[in-house]
């Protein structure tokens, strides 16, 4: 169980995961695809596991390995993608600032990756826009090289957040599906229902919907969790004391701490 053994009604991927410890299930490793600077949630949930962090953009790495400071981890320098391969990265900011605060795969550009945390020179910068070239993996081979290795085969978490191709990450994962008991994957109005189709046919069932966000009074983004049809099946019988989730229970939005986990984004 997590260290902060506490748990509330509103719908977050923190709470939808304590939900699931309470009901039998556990997890071997973290394998966090897109960690920016830190997933606090799976900090405060998994102290004592080992967490993969896969981030492409090299910029985060002091501030990931400040946050994980105290956690088994392992910080991988790639993207993760439909092909292995190299890709072109290129980072912006959101709020207008001169420091990158994400990154997208722009192109495919070759067939063999170069070697693993061999990072190409930046083949342009400009404050926070930034072009360069990172090796690309599926996450069958990142899971195969990485994962399988360490002696660990099944009840994989797995977190997907990389703001632009989701469906394709998850469409890599293939032959070792099994592999991985939970997913928590970002989603999208526009690409949320062929993530679901794409994560049924995988022999997921859909467990909740977390993390709402909104832009300009739209709804815009939110978080999938998934658990394995398998798991789902062998832990159907809820504790009595995990809280009811209804609506009369939720939060008033200006209650919440918007950073209750004390994680400073980099400077």
């Amino acid at each position: 169980m997590p260290a902060n053994d506490q748990t509330t009604p509103f719908p977050s991927k923190r709470n939808c995961i304590f939900r699931l410890l309470k009901r039998g299930f556990r997890y071997s490793c973290v394998l966090d695809v897109g960690v920016n600077y830190a997933t606090p949630e799976l900090i405060n949930l998994f102290p004592n596991l080992m967490h993969y962090l896969i981030e492409p953009v090299p910029f985060y790495n002091p501030e990931i390995q400040a946050h994980y400071n105290k956690i088994n981890h392992q910080i991988i320098n790639c993207a993760i993608g439909k092909a292995n391969g190299s890709c072109e990265i290129q980072t912006y900011a959101v709020d207008g600032g001169k420091k990158p605060t994400h990154a997208k795969v722009t192109e495919i550009y070759h067939e063999v990756a170069p070697d693993a945390g061999q990072l190409k020179a930046y083949k342009e910068s400009n404050g926070a826009t930034q072009l360069f070239e990172v090796p690309i993996y599926t996450l069958d081979s990142l899971i195969e090289n990485y994962i399988f290795p360490s002696g660990v085969h099944e009840n994989i978490l797995l977190k997907i957040d990389v703001d632009s191709i989701e469906l394709d990450i998850l469409q890599s994962l293939s032959n070792h599906s099994s592999a991985v008991s939970a997913l928590v994957i970002e989603a999208h109005l526009e690409n949320c229902c062929d993530l679901i189709k794409c994560a049924q046919s995988k022999n997921y069932v859909l467990e909740e919907i977390t993390d709402f966000c909104f832009k300009k009074g739209k709804m815009t983004q939110f978080d999938l969790v998934f658990v394995s049809q398998t798991n789902q099946l062998q832990k159907s019988t809820m504790d009595n004391d995990v809280p009811e989730l209804i609506w009369k229970n939720w939060f008033q939005l200006s209650s919440i701490d918007p950073n209750p986990w004390n994680i400073l984004p980099p400077d």
